[in-house]
């Protein structure tokens, strides 16, 4: 199974992806389900957070929260956090509830991410490969792979439709809701994936729109 584990909807202010577009072109785009991942938003565009079937599309509906020590996609069943939360206190409220996270773009220039997160197994994952990352960002990764047992995802990180799919994760089993993600990503049954049909492009993650 192959999600996109890191979409943004109209509900970001940064993106112009609907919940349309998202439904006409995940399945062109090789994807059989998308994690809507909007910025400090988990009601999301969509009425269940626990994954469902739209018009054959997985959803699963988590947020993207940024903190002083990088972003995180998270997934679980109360994502209602306020603003201004900490790595540490936003990573602890996740592990109380069973729910997981993600740190995203942990190499990106504008926005990176603390190593000591993945150092110290505080993130269910890391992302390896981020659609909207240069190559360099994204190959950075390798330095903590050669140094810690962690498990990496892949995401687009879209907030357009031609972004939509350009990195995925590859899941060996079906996975419909939160809870059937947050088991995969802690026992490791994922890996991420370019997608082949739309790869990645050579641009510079410095010129895409600024989100927060």
């Amino acid at each position: 199974m192959i999600l996109d584990l890191h979409v943004h909807s109209t509900a970001s202010p940064c993106s112009n992806l609907t919940m349309d577009q998202i439904k006409a072109f995940a399945g062109l785009r090789g994807l059989d389900g998308v994690c809507i991942t909007d910025h400090y938003e988990a009601s999301g565009p969509v009425s269940s957070r626990d994954g469902f079937m739209l018009d054959g599309l997985v959803v699963i509906v988590g947020t993207e929260y940024a903190t002083p020590q990088g972003d995180l996609l998270l997934f679980g069943p109360d994502l209602d956090f306020p603003g201004g939360l900490s790595a540490d206190e936003i990573l602890a409220r996740m592990d109380a509830m069973g729910g997981a996270a993600i740190l995203a773009h942990p190499f990106r220039k504008k926005r990176p991410g603390e190593e000591r997160l993945a150092a110290d197994g505080m993130v269910a994952a890391v992302e390896e490969m981020n659609g909207r990352n240069t190559f360099e960002e994204n190959g950075m990764i390798a330095q903590w792979k050669a140094k810690y047992p962690i498990n990496t995802v892949g995401g687009s990180d879209a907030h357009s439709l031609e972004e939509l799919g350009r990195s995925a994760t590859h899941f060996p089993r079906f996975v419909n809701g939160w809870q059937d993600l947050v088991a995969a990503l802690k026992s490791g049954e994922a890996a991420p994936i370019i997608n082949q049909i739309f790869p990645l492009p050579d641009f510079l993650s410095n010129n895409q729109l600024n989100c927060a």
